[in-house]
């Protein structure tokens, strides 16, 4: 849609630009005023698009920051799980393990299991945080575009307000001149009339 109202933006910009080199009467400056009234009316809806498409792009990157929120949360939650399991082993008495487990290569080597574990837990920790953090600059950039993107939607109206302003001026100037052309082809009418009434006589 943004690429059919730019297409439409250039062709009332050829038009005007075709008017503008014409000879310049009140009727061609307002036709060239009603062409620009319509660029810019094309330049507000692209513009209203392009928020959109902002807003949706933001909203996208809101749920995908919540996500991550949510998977940093449980990797935490795994985490303090993990931490407190290896407290817990830290805590066992060697005895204990002689008694309860067959060997201490398998007491150890589940012990290096959980401290893997925990490593790669932190590592997978820190990217996801990296990720939410990219996700938050990216989407202040956008919320930055957008409020340029208002910024402009509210010149564009400012600028057709002000070339409607200048096409209600022409448009009172037109019919002012036509009443007074009315008024001078109703005189020199009159002007014929009297002549002719005269020539008569």
């Amino acid at each position: 849609r943004i690429q059919e109202l730019d297409a439409q933006i250039q062709g009332y910009r050829k038009k005007v630009q075709e008017q503008g080199s014409a000879v310049l009467s009140l009727k061609n400056q307002l036709e060239l005023l009603e062409n620009r009234i319509q660029e810019q009316q094309l330049q507000i809806e692209r513009t209203k698009k392009e928020i959109d498409l902002t807003n949706t792009e933001i909203q996208r990157l809101n749920d995908q920051i919540r996500i991550q929120e949510i998977v940093i949360t449980r990797h935490q939650a795994s985490l303090a799980e993990l931490m407190r399991h290896v407290r817990q082993t830290d805590q066992v008495s060697p005895l204990y393990v002689f008694l309860t487990k067959p060997s201490f290569s398998e007491y150890f080597a589940r012990l290096d299991e959980v401290k893997r574990l925990q490593a790669e837990l932190v590592q997978v920790t820190s990217q996801v945080k990296a990720q939410k953090a990219d996700m938050e600059t990216f989407r202040s950039k956008r919320e930055s575009d957008r409020a340029t993107l208002i910024d402009r939607e509210l010149q564009l109206q400012k600028d057709r307000s002000l070339l409607e302003q200048s096409r209600d001026a022409k448009l009172s100037l037109i019919e002012e001149t036509q009443n007074k052309e009315e008024g001078f082809e109703r005189v020199v009418y009159e002007l014929r009339q009297q002549q002719q009434s005269e020539s008569e006589d």
